[in-house]
């Protein structure tokens, strides 16, 4: 591609510990963004004047780079740190920055040489190599620390990807390079899915995602990471596992509108198979609302599910099939937290 406008958005938080290495690893690209946009969620240490430093006047003019530095009047949390970033971005491509995270120097050059050679894709990623906080490589890449399945990791590589992001999303951000457009037609309204889920599913829909099988990112493992690239562990997973199932539901009745909404926003975009994808996981999405909120009554219906093979083809088995079985009603989590509460005073 001949020298395309690349726009790096990165939402920071308190990164001074890792922040300098990220960015010095975006400008030592092979080739180099031409803006980085940086979107502070009020740090309280030194993060926005080592970007300062780090992205002097000096630097961005010899780079031909154009910083934007924006620190958020409130706090908005990752995912709206994220949009706003995005939002500010004016570039053809936008690449998605973590401020933690360390780029390996043919990143966006891997990336970008996919959509000159395949027009129609709006966002493409990447697998990384999990490395801990003192930068040392660890025996662990991203697309195994995710638990991708083979078939999965066919079908993101393949281009028909919706299969498997229809069921969740496979897409970190940190990984990803998207075209502008994408981020106009996802970030339309409020939504259920962090900036990568929302990103992912919308390029998906339109058969225009695609996954590149090599490690460009340095994913760092550390005691302060917001969303992990390892496996849950087992207390994270109890701890999934009681949260309410009022509150399940909920997600997936908004998760339906959201559908709802996105095939009508897409229209003729959306290929016909995929529309009937997408319609068979918001029937999966309202059978599961359908379920009774007690763990005893939804024990046959649930395993009815699970044997005539619902969860394997419209959701995540045994992921889903197993928080069915034993998320607990509102009122059961509310009465153990106030229980253990009383008996801790």
């Amino acid at each position: 591609m001949a020298s395309p406008s690349i726009s790096v958005a990165m939402a920071t938080y308190n990164g001074e510990r890792f922040i300098r290495e990220q960015l010095e690893s975006i400008l030592a690209q092979t080739i180099v963004p031409t803006e980085i946009v940086v979107t502070d969620d009020q740090s309280t240490d030194s993060t926005v004047q080592i970007v300062r430093n780090v992205l002097s006047d000096e630097v961005c003019r010899d780079r031909g780079i154009t910083l934007t530095l924006r620190v958020n009047e409130k706090n908005l949390g990752p995912g709206e740190n994220f949009r706003h970033a995005i939002s500010l971005c004016s570039g053809e491509f936008i690449a998605l920055a973590d401020q933690d995270d360390l780029w390996f120097p043919r990143k966006l050059e891997v990336l970008l040489s996919e959509f000159g050679a395949d027009e129609s894709l709006l966002l493409v990623h990447s697998d990384a190599r999990l490395i801990d906080a003192g930068g040392s490589e660890l025996p662990m890449v991203l697309s195994r620390g995710l638990s991708m399945t083979d078939a999965e990791r066919a079908a993101i590589e393949s281009g028909y990807s919706l299969p498997a992001i229809i069921k969740r999303n496979l897409v970190t951000g940190t990984t990803a390079v998207f075209r502008r457009e994408l981020g106009e037609l996802a970030f339309q309204g409020p939504t259920v899915d962090l900036h990568d889920g929302r990103l992912a599913i919308v390029a998906s829909v339109m058969d225009a995602l695609r996954f590149v099988p090599l490690e460009l990112v340095g994913y760092r493992q550390h005691d302060a990471n917001e969303i992990g690239g390892k496996p849950l562990s087992l207390v994270d997973t109890v701890v999934a596992l009681m949260k309410s199932w009022d509150d399940l539901t909920a997600v997936l009745a908004e998760r339906n509108k959201e559908l709802e909404d996105l095939l009508g926003q897409l229209g003729d975009r959306v290929p016909a198979q995929n529309v009937i994808i997408v319609r068979e996981r918001i029937s999966h999405n309202a059978w599961r609302i359908g379920l009774p909120s007690s763990r005893i009554l939804r024990i046959w219906p649930v395993l009815w599910g699970a044997l005539n093979g619902r969860y394997g083809r419209f959701g995540r088995f045994p992921h889903d099939f197993t928080r069915d079985m034993v998320m607990p009603p509102r009122e059961v989590l509310l009465g153990v937290l106030r229980s253990f509460t009383r008996r801790s005073f």
